[in-house]
């Protein structure tokens, strides 16, 4: 049986560039706000949990130039935030491999809900259902591309496939 993941690959293998365009915007945008770009990467990734790429970056963006939470952000957000604004380190494990992805990691594979229902997960994984996933993506991106690679086209093509249109990354429009 064909893993679900490779046909998820194949429907999205346009968006194989994701993390490097990604990774480009932070590149230009960083000086703009009079940021590193390392630690613009952190707050994308610390403000990700639970909202869209589009609102992450509007925060994450509004956060650079004031040092502020916008109002709608989540509590526990805020705390994910702040725990990267204190340690310089972005925990979690979704939110650690998004950061290193957005910094141009190409072994970073990144397991978020969608991830985890095309493979047919629940959202709540075990430990070895997580690993698995991970394991699925880099068999994927085996003789095509990066694993990071990998996971933006199967991502992409899994949103396709439940009638949802991801975009490129909205970073340098939201500036």
């Amino acid at each position: 049986m064909t893993d679900p993941y490779l046909q998820y690959y194949r429907d999205g293998i346009d968006a194989l560039t994701w993390y490097s365009d990604a990774h480009a915007a932070i590149l230009a945008a960083a000086p703009r706000l009079s940021v590193r770009p390392e630690y613009l990467a952190g707050l994308l990734a610390a403000f990700s949990p639970r909202t869209s790429v589009r609102r992450s970056c509007i925060w994450a963006v509004h956060h650079a130039r004031t040092s502020t939470f916008l109002h709608d952000t989540p509590i526990s957000v805020r705390k994910h935030v702040q725990t990267f604004i204190d340690t310089g380190r972005v925990t979690g494990p979704k939110t650690g491999p998004f950061w290193l992805a957005l910094l141009g990691s190409p072994d970073a594979v990144v397991i978020d809900t969608h991830m985890l229902r095309a493979a047919t997960y629940s959202i709540r994984p075990t430990p070895a259902q997580f690993q698995d996933c991970i394991d699925r993506v880099r068999r994927v991106a085996r003789h095509r591309c990066t694993p990071a690679a990998a996971q933006a086209a199967i991502w992409t093509g899994y949103l396709r496939s439940i009638g949802r249109h991801p975009r490129p990354f909205p970073l340098l429009e939201i500036l």
